[in-house]
């Protein structure tokens, strides 16, 4: 019989509560604040250029909790919601792609959310195809 040890009080402290859902304004305002730093997409990665994406994800974090009424994120926070809309929209920006794509008649393609289409664009090089 397997003995299940009991969590400690100051165990069950340590662990972060979960935050409330971003709504569609909080992922809006998140991408016209990251409009204003395009260091964070910079591809390099010397020291000097990966202390200047800490500065600019300080700063991100400070103008998106500044708004009243918001809950109030941390850095890895927005860094994650950032990397999931990127994901999402390069999955949207996908299946946009193959739908437009398709022959055989039918209705046009369903246009991408507004979200995917502000990262595509703010993003071009991460979208464009590759030739060969």
């Amino acid at each position: 019989m397997d003995v299940i040890p009991e969590l400690s009080a100051s165990h069950m402290e340590d662990d972060k509560m979960r935050g409330k859902n971003y709504t569609a304004y909080h992922k809006e305002l998140h991408l016209e604040i990251l409009k204003r730093y395009p260091i964070i997409e910079d591809k390099g990665n010397d020291n000097s250029i990966n202390n200047k994406k800490q500065e600019a994800w300080d700063r991100v974090t400070t103008e998106y909790n500044s708004h009243e009424n918001f809950a109030k994120r941390d850095k890895a926070n927005l860094k994650s919601l950032w990397k999931n809309l990127k994901i999402k929209a390069k999955k949207d920006h996908a299946r946009h792609k193959k739908e437009m794509l398709k022959t055989g008649g039918g209705g046009p393609a369903e246009p991408m959310d507004k979200m995917s289409e502000g990262i595509t664009d703010l993003l071009p090089n991460q979208f464009a195809a590759i030739k060969n």
